[in-house]
């Protein structure tokens, strides 16, 4: 169970590469188009599905991890080492956060070899045994109107299309402002000729 769960995250994560790769080029398109709006969209789904691949990275490494311990884990009388500790609380942290079933099932094995006390520290990460990378990944917030537009612009000059993001409300009230401080300082120098 555990190499089948290992083998369908790898092949979700190529699948969620292989979208984005299709979502970029549709990207371009869109940005071409003058549809910033549907770029944007699309743009803030392959954020959150690159946060989300790099989840199910994580996870495959800390599957390989238990299986590579997995004697210990059935012979070991002084307890699991800090390693399979971390990997455990990872994969019983996480998989809620992942939609498939091999990781839940691996989820419910981990539960039950290690009980319910284990299950509620890993949980709620009370011990803080989950890595901090897959603890961030299951709470990323949205991307910033920033961001997206950073990527936008990645984007486009990838595939040569030529897009520059519309000043933020920010910026445009600097220029705004500095356009006052000019227009006073040429009526200054007017009034002193």
């Amino acid at each position: 169970q555990l190499r089948l769960a290992s083998q369908r995250l790898g092949q979700l994560q190529a699948k969620l590469d292989s979208q984005g790769s299709v979502s970029r080029k549709d990207i371009a398109t869109l940005l071409h188009q003058g549809d910033v709006a549907l770029a944007r969209a699309k743009a803030q789904k392959i954020i959150q599905d690159d946060i989300l691949g790099d989840l199910l990275e994580t996870l495959e490494m800390e599957i390989g991890v238990i299986l590579e311990h997995f004697s210990e884990l059935e012979h070991s009388s002084l307890g699991p080492s800090p390693t399979i500790v971390e990997a455990a609380s990872s994969i019983i942290y996480a998989a809620p956060y992942v939609r498939s079933k091999d990781l839940d099932m691996v989820r419910s094995i981990l539960i039950q070899h290690f009980g319910p006390d284990f299950a509620r520290s890993a949980t709620g990460n009370r011990d803080n045994h989950v890595p901090s990378r897959v603890v961030r990944a299951t709470s990323a917030p949205l991307p910033s109107a920033s961001i997206l537009n950073q990527y936008l612009k990645g984007v486009a000059q990838n595939y040569g299309v030529k897009w520059t993001p519309e000043p933020r409300r920010e910026e445009m009230f600097v220029t705004w402002a500095e356009f006052k401080i000019l227009e006073l300082t040429l009526c200054q120098r007017e009034l002193s000729f």
